[in-house]
């Protein structure tokens, strides 16, 4: 896991679940959208709509958070966390 250091350099992070995502979490790892997620995604993600043939939600996320994200914490909702830069 990556912290940011001093240079307040996001680390881009891609969360999985199903169900609706943890709108906390991204508070509590001070995240927000990655560019490269489209507004329909995260939307779904948010509601928890998806369709049964297209599997769990997968957002790409941006971490500003100075100690890095929280994969147990994700974890404890059911949502897997990995860190991709």
């Amino acid at each position: 896991m990556k912290a940011l250091g001093r240079n307040n350099r996001a680390v881009v992070i891609i969360v999985r679940g199903r169900g609706q995502l943890p709108l906390d979490m991204l508070r509590y790892d001070c995240c927000s959208p990655h560019p490269d997620t489209l507004a329909v995604d995260f939307a779904a993600a948010v509601s928890g709509e998806r369709e049964t043939n297209r599997g769990p939600h997968e957002v790409k996320l941006l971490c500003w958070s100075p100690g890095g994200p929280t994969p147990a914490r994700w974890s404890s909702f059911l949502w897997a966390c990995e860190v991709v830069d």
